[in-house]
């Protein structure tokens, strides 16, 4: 099968959140075509060597908006790239990056970012990952793993997590009793039981009524046993449940 690897390297000793220079992202795909949606953020230029023969192109990075950098997308930090030829290409990424969508290709199989701690946002929607380790990534905030084929996600060293799309996944089990900043919980469609619900229940953080909190949870085998109980419950942590 036709690649496409990509390799994220924050190699500035002296920047926060970019100690190692192997930090990488590994994507394996046949695409051809553009790469529209392949997006960085973060300070500083980046380099990015596209893998296939082009030259290497050098992008000022802008940062992270708040509050929310998955609905604040612009053309700051989408950075498209065309294939024409299918192949093996390694496209190698060189800065202080905090954010990064890998690009919506619906053909990443795996994706590394164990040695980029600095990692604020990571958006890995619609690809083909069947794992996903963001146990290094203790400064996260915002992650997206959507529409992939994950049956397990261990998200217990994400204490700053706000915001998680899980949806339209395999996930049996979620545990989020480690994610006190949880306000946002997307885990629609999933292969979620009335009781493994009830145990996402009992472990989400109590919020208050400003803060809007919100968990999607419909489109799972357990949502239509839930009891008038369970909701009740849900709604005296000041959580919506959809």
């Amino acid at each position: 099968m036709n690649k496409i690897i990509i390799l994220l390297f924050c190699f500035l000793a002296s920047t926060a959140g970019c100690t190692s220079r192997n930090t990488y992202i590994t994507i394996e795909t046949d695409f051809v075509g553009e790469m529209g949606d392949f997006m960085v953020a973060g300070s500083g230029k980046a380099i990015i060597d596209w893998g296939d023969g082009s030259a290497p192109q050098t992008v000022k990075l802008g940062e992270l908006p708040k509050p929310n950098f998955m609905q604040i997308i612009t053309d700051v930090w989408r950075v498209p790239h065309t294939y024409t030829a299918p192949g093996t290409k390694i496209i190698t990424v060189t800065g202080n990056v905090t954010g990064l969508r890998s690009g919506r290709t619906r053909a990443a199989t795996v994706i590394d970012v164990s040695r980029m701690p600095g990692l604020k946002l990571l958006e890995c929607g619609e690809e083909r990952l069947t794992a996903l380790d963001v146990s290094k990534n203790t400064v996260l905030t915002e992650l997206d793993c959507r529409f992939n084929d994950l049956t397990a996600l261990d998200i217990s060293r994400n204490t700053a997590l706000k915001t998680l799309f899980c949806g339209e996944n395999r996930l049996s089990a979620l545990d989020v009793s480690r994610n006190p900043a949880l306000r946002w919980l997307y885990c629609n469609g999933n292969q979620l039981t009335a009781d493994a619900l009830s145990e996402i229940f009992a472990a989400l953080p109590a919020r208050i009524a400003k803060d809007d909190a919100t968990i999607y949870c419909s489109g799972n085998p357990g949502y239509p046993e839930l009891s008038g109980g369970d909701k009740t419950f849900v709604r005296t942590k000041n959580w919506k449940i959809l």
